[in-house]
């Protein structure tokens, strides 16, 4: 780890470490990166993803571990399609963790926190989707997420926490480029179940369109 943080550092580049991937209380992924950092801080921008140690011990043991990450500017990237089917898994026996990382915390803590999707249709998970509303979706329900429509949905959209770059001007903004996506079958209250239905309009421009299939009703 010391020698991939001194050669990206030397090379100028950012780094996304797949770090802490299991439910143990006694792993150091994230203890040594957050000690590394204190004592050599990183010229670039790193992403953390997984984290799913953080969840296995105690929250005296999280917070210092979030404070440093915090401080120097580290996402921590929660995975909660993967993390909920690989985590805690013994064949014929239901798991009793969910293995997500510590999202509320990470984020009361000051940490820039994003969800993703690490594995799709490949050996570690069979199914999965690279739709980031799935993914929403799915912490929605795994990190029992709220004000899911006008907070937490930066959870797949804050290129300013991916980049480590400034955060992009608000698309309603007076003169700014209006790059959205319009859910005419959902609203605020069910979004992002019910939102199938897509309008992308990039840079004030409708660029694709996804619309529901009729549904016929038919009397038997």
């Amino acid at each position: 780890m010391e020698n991939l943080l001194c050669s990206a550092a030397r090379w100028d580049l950012d780094l996304d470490l797949h770090i802490d991937e299991e439910l143990s209380e006694v792993s150091q992924g994230l203890t040594w990166l957050a000690d590394h950092l204190s004592r050599h801080p990183f010229p670039g921008h790193i992403c953390c993803s997984h984290g799913c140690a953080l969840a296995a011990g105690s929250d005296e043991q999280a917070a210092p571990i979030l404070r440093q990450l915090a401080a120097h500017g580290v996402t921590l990237i929660a995975l909660p399609m993967t993390n909920l089917l690989l985590q805690d898994a013994t064949f014929g026996r239901t798991p009793r963790q969910r293995g997500i990382t510590l999202l509320h915390e990470a984020q009361a803590a000051g940490v820039a926190t994003l969800l993703g999707c690490d594995n799709v249709q490949d050996a570690f998970c069979p199914a999965g989707s690279y739709d980031p509303l799935d993914t929403l979706a799915c912490g929605l329900f795994s990190a029992q997420l709220s004000d899911l429509f006008d907070r937490q949905s930066r959870l797949i959209c804050d290129r300013a926490a991916l980049t480590g770059s400034p955060a992009d001007a608000a698309p309603f903004a007076v003169g700014a480029a209006a790059s959205v996506v319009i859910f005419p079958g959902s609203d605020r209250f069910t979004w992002p179940l019910n939102s199938a239905a897509r309008l992308v309009v990039n840079h004030g421009r409708l660029t694709h369109r996804r619309v529901w299939q009729e549904e016929m009703a038919h009397e038997s």
